[in-house]
């Protein structure tokens, strides 16, 4: 975001949970590592 602390709200917060967990996580192995143990 930015927005700085003083003006992040409610709903700043809400929108900044959702981008995270849309994150793919891969625990320091490739893209390609992961869809291999798919």
């Amino acid at each position: 975001t930015e927005k700085l602390w003083p003006d992040f709200g409610k709903e700043d917060f809400y929108k900044a949970v959702a981008d995270f967990q849309k994150r793919e996580r891969r625990y320091g192995k490739t893209s390609e590592q992961i869809a291999e143990n798919r």
